[in-house]
């Protein structure tokens, strides 16, 4: 099943690196989730967030933070309240349990709630939403 405008994956992320952006520059690149580790990294070192990558001032670029989100799951931009500083790993759970929820044929709520109790507050406001939308 695409989602929303054709799209292959349920959000998107911009990653940016915290260090240019408080120099004046927006380096970033967005990001399909869900993604692997391995390209995550890849883009790290595209946007200069590695060990070793040095700053204007002698230092290293080391964090990074999110400047934008596109979600593709009807009602989860509403409910998500996502912020600059979002959990990585927790987008990408979240991503990988949309697209199995998304295109199987089988959804059960079930595996929602039992999801819901293993999240936080936000990701359990978002499945409520996902709940919401498999009763339309």
């Amino acid at each position: 099943m695409a989602f929303a405008y054709d799209h292959d994956c349920p959000f998107e992320v911009f990653i940016t690196n915290l260090g240019k952006y408080n120099e004046g520059n927006l380096v970033g690149e967005w990001v399909k989730f869900p993604t692997t580790e391995e390209e995550l990294k890849k883009v790290f070192e595209r946007i200069g967030i590695e060990p070793g990558a040095p700053d204007g001032y002698g230092g290293h670029y080391e964090e990074w933070f999110i400047t934008d989100y596109d979600c593709y799951v009807p009602g989860l931009t509403e409910a998500a309240q996502l912020g600059e500083y979002e959990n990585l790993d927790e987008l990408n759970y979240l991503a990988s349990k949309l697209m199995k929820w998304c295109t199987s044929t089988l959804l059960m709520k079930s595996e929602i709630i039992l999801t819901m109790k293993h999240t936080g507050e936000i990701w359990q406001s978002m499945m409520a939403v996902i709940i919401r939308v498999m009763d339309m």
